[in-house]
């Protein structure tokens, strides 16, 4: 092994000239050493395939910061114009938010030392008044007031998919009346979070986000108007900032920022975007090209052609455009241009059809010939198939869905590819859930509590020291589609059966609260009996007492597999 030479010694005088050559060179020889060791791994290795290939190693916000206002300003010029890039953001939009997320509140009535029929009955008696406040049509949850909170999340959901990263601010306005809460929600655009009077990035300052010391973002720079709003005479708003702290004390949030966290120590989100825009933008360059060509070769074209030489000609029409033939300082030029002109008035002048078509009498030696169009370009959907499945990958979006092409689909293919995509969309669920929603909840709750428009549950009088254990629950929202519903419920049944699967799971995997779904079914049952009916003859008696009733497929059939 070996050895650095020992430099300083203790108590010895500091190194000198000599030293630092001794230590430099010692450093060359080993970083060479290294470089002629092979390495464990084949993508780390001086492979000669690999030897041009050396990114650099750099922490992820050097990565992306210097690009991520680029990379907003492309995905969207993209989502604007190409067809397949606004299919994917509406696809995104539509399972990951759909119509919108439901609240169903949960409370740890262990945790928190209280009855479980109590907590239930408080937390039902919550998930009422918040739909009322952030659902109803007085919009009370948008600063704006033009969107429900459904709409707010969905567009939420919009600027994650195209910025890779969504903003909101929690402001307080005066309560309409007839309610309570004045706490409301103002979307604001990512690119008005910058840093002040274009300061440079810093440890404690970067794209618009102060951190302490452990990287904790603890305010917001967000300008007053965005940057391009000078155009609407808003030009002083666009060169002041505001700064707004991300918590209050208590742990109320003044700002909302959701990002996915893709690597550690990131300060900001990037869009999905990034690794699909080349080849989006690439297929755009290819399809308009192609369009354009298949455009031009439409068209039928017609030329005259003419066997007759110069010297033929000059014989021909010599007689009688002689003397113009020898005022031309050339000759040959006065020739062609008195034969094309008294062609060309004869072709003009000529006006023979037949069967209601043009026909024309020729000149001799003169013959018509047709320019027919081509295919533009046969590999074009090959081409096309393999940018969509560059794109799909790079968005998580299904190809099939993607493309809009379910020709060549079958039932098994289908349903892994659901089953694939639908752990994307709910991740991304999850993590505006968690970003989002659950902090949205929270300040409109603070202020309900607070304010004693909604008491606490007995047994407990500090709200900021239960708030965690009180905000336990989850958000119900569209399920994933079933492809073959009478598999699908039966395989659903069968899981009831062993004990495996509980109603609040399926239900949940349809979007749809157990206890709703409960009462619901309650309510139908008693006003059934109430008309004289039978539940049970009403509902075709199939579900509970035939699981293969209504089934009339051959065993094996029920869709291809």
């Amino acid at each position: 092994m070996t050895h650095m030479p020992n430099i300083t010694t203790a108590g010895s005088r500091p190194a000198g000239p000599e030293d630092l050559r001794a230590k430099l060179a010692f450093l060359h020889s080993s970083i060479a050493a290294s470089a002629t060791r092979s390495g464990g791994h084949d993508a780390g290795a001086q492979m000669r395939q690999l030897a041009s290939w050396t990114p650099p190693l750099r922490s992820v916000d050097s990565d992306t910061l210097p690009d991520i206002d680029n990379s907003k300003a492309r995905a969207r010029d993209l989502a604007r114009n190409d067809p397949f890039a606004a299919n994917a953001a509406r696809i995104d939009r539509d399972s990951v938010v759909g119509p919108g997320l439901r609240l169903s509140l949960k409370p740890d009535h262990v945790l928190l030392g209280i009855d479980a029929a109590k907590a239930r009955e408080w937390a039902r008696m919550v998930e009422r008044r918040w739909e009322v406040y952030a659902n109803s049509t007085g919009h009370h949850a948008d600063a704006r007031r033009m969107q429900s909170f459904n709409q707010l999340t969905r567009t939420m959901e919009s600027s994650l998919f195209h910025d890779g990263e969504a903003l909101a601010t929690v402001i307080w306005r005066k309560p309409r009346r007839g309610q309570t809460a004045g706490t409301c929600f103002q979307l604001v655009s990512t690119d008005r979070l910058s840093n002040p009077y274009w300061l440079f990035d810093n440890p404690k300052l970067r794209k618009g986000i102060e951190r302490n010391r452990w990287g904790e973002p603890v305010a917001y720079f967000i300008r007053e108007a965005h940057p391009s709003d000078g155009e609407f005479g808003e030009w002083e708003k666009t060169v002041r900032w505001r700064r707004i702290r991300r918590q209050s004390r208590e742990g109320r949030r003044n700002v909302i920022h959701v990002f996915d966290h893709k690597h550690a120590e990131m300060t900001r989100g990037i869009t999905d975007f990034t690794s699909a825009i080349k080849a989006m933008k690439m297929r755009g360059h290819y399809a308009d090209a192609t369009l354009e060509r298949a455009i031009i070769q439409s068209f039928f074209a017609a030329t005259i052609k003419t066997n007759l030489n110069y010297d033929q000609a000059m014989q021909v029409m010599g007689a009688s455009f002689g003397s113009k033939v020898r005022e031309a300082k050339n000759p040959m030029t006065a020739m062609t241009i008195d034969h094309v002109r008294q062609a060309g008035a004869y072709h003009k002048a000529s006006n023979h059809s037949f069967g209601g078509a043009a026909t024309m009498h020729l000149l001799p030696n003169e013959d018509v010939v047709l320019h027919r169009s081509e295919a533009a370009d046969g590999n074009f959907e090959k081409f096309e198939k393999s940018v969509l499945r560059q794109i799909a990958a790079g968005t998580g979006t299904p190809i099939t869905a993607l493309s809009q092409n379910y020709s060549d689909v079958n039932y098994s293919a289908a349903r892994s590819a659901l089953q694939d995509v639908w752990r994307h969309y709910m991740a991304k669920r999850e993590m505006l859930i968690h970003g989002w929603m659950w902090p949205a909840v929270d300040a409109w709750l603070e202020e309900e509590i607070v304010s004693g428009e909604i008491a606490l549950p007995e047994g407990i009088d500090d709200f900021y020291a239960a708030r965690d254990a009180l905000l336990k629950g989850q958000f119900y929202g569209w399920g994933k589609p079933m492809i073959d519903s009478v598999k699908e419920r039966k395989a659903q049944q069968i899981g009831l059966q062993m004990g495996v699967e509980t109603l609040e799971s399926i239900c949940a995997e349809q979007g749809l609260n157990w206890e709703d779904v409960v009462d619901q079914r309650v309510l139908e049952v008693e006003y059934m009996a109430d008309k004289g009916l039978d539940p049970w003859e009403v509902n075709s008696e199939l579900i509970f007492s035939n699981p293969n009733a209504g089934n009339n497929t051959k065993e094996g059939e029920g869709g291809p597999d």
